[in-house]
This record gives C-alpha cells, structure tokens and sequence, in this order.
C-alpha cells in the first residue's frame, strides 16, 4: 500500500497476477496490485494483467480522506500510455454489494486522469473498466476497447439519477 502523501513513479513497469482475493483474505480487499490512499501516484508506459482484488480495483483502488475541496484531490492518480487487460473485482466470498472496478477504482476525494492508454477485458460485477465513487476523472475517450462490459459507472452505479437515465436512453437527462 502507498499511504499517507507520498509521491510514487511507475515506469515501464509490469504487474501480472497479483491478488488480494486469496483465501483468508477479507473479502473487501481493494488494489490487486497496487492500493494507494492520500497518495500521489503517476504511472506511464505499464501493463497490468490478470491482477485480482476481492471487491474494488482489480488492478488499482485510490481512496483519500473526505477532507477539502474536490479541486484538490487527497488522492491522485495519473495513467499514460498503459495497458489494463484481464483484471478482475470479485471473490468467492458473497458480497452484500456488487464488485466494483475491474480495472480501476477511485472513491473519496480522489482524481483518475487516464490518456493514451487501453482497457480492454476486465471484469467486475459493476464498472468492467473503471468506477469511480465521489471522486473526480479526466478520461481519454480514445481508451476504449471492445470487450469491457459496464465501462463506467458513477456514484450509484446504476440504480442512481444518471445511471437510470443512462439505462433509459436518456443522454440529455444524464448530463443535466
């Protein structure tokens, strides 16, 4: 874990099959291969592949306090020309909420800045690619590849205000 304002540089990096679903782990386990809170963290020209966590990030989960102002995020990841495939959210535990973030978790005055970069293939049972939770996000839309279900979802997933109107095909009534 990368706590408590430090600064962290992944470059050229590598992460394959790292997991925090084992058995005799808690079920709520975040970050399959990294987990970062009230942290900054850039990371740049990586791939992260078949990383598990047993309910948020499969790859990544960034949290920070609920302290401030959204403008100055507690937790700030930025992701460039990276790769995310084959990662999973989910357990054999039963959970009481859907998994979250196959890819990629934010929640809690955090900011996800993604460019240049592919997500394709993650699994979670809400948000394949990326969910994000009261926090904020600047996303290439370029990053998009075919196979990865449920791509985005906001803060009350799909039973929120967006979320139905996004299930009703309603733009206009999603971005008022």
């Amino acid at each position: 874990a990368i706590q408590n304002r430090s600064r962290v540089y992944v470059h050229a990096s590598t992460f394959v099959g790292n997991r925090t679903n084992k058995a005799g782990h808690r079920d709520t386990a975040a970050g399959g291969a990294i987990h970062t809170g009230n942290s900054t963290i850039r990371i740049s020209d990586s791939r992260f592949d078949g990383n598990e966590a047993g309910y948020v990030g499969g790859a990544v989960y960034a949290i920070g306090d609920w302290s401030g102002e959204l403008s100055d995020p507690n937790a700030d990841v930025l992701i460039v020309n990276s790769t995310f495939v084959n990662n999973r959210s989910g357990s054999s535990f039963a959970h009481k909420t859907p998994t979250e973030g196959g890819a990629i978790h934010v929640e809690d005055l955090s900011r996800l800045r993604m460019f240049a970069s592919r997500v394709e293939n993650n699994q979670a049972d809400v948000g394949g690619g990326y969910t994000m939770y009261r926090g904020r996000a600047e996303i290439d839309p370029a990053w998009c590849d075919e196979g990865t279900e449920g791509l985005i979802a906001l803060a009350g997933g799909r039973e929120g205000d967006v979320g139905q109107a996004l299930l009703q095909g309603n733009a206009g009534a999603a971005r008022a």
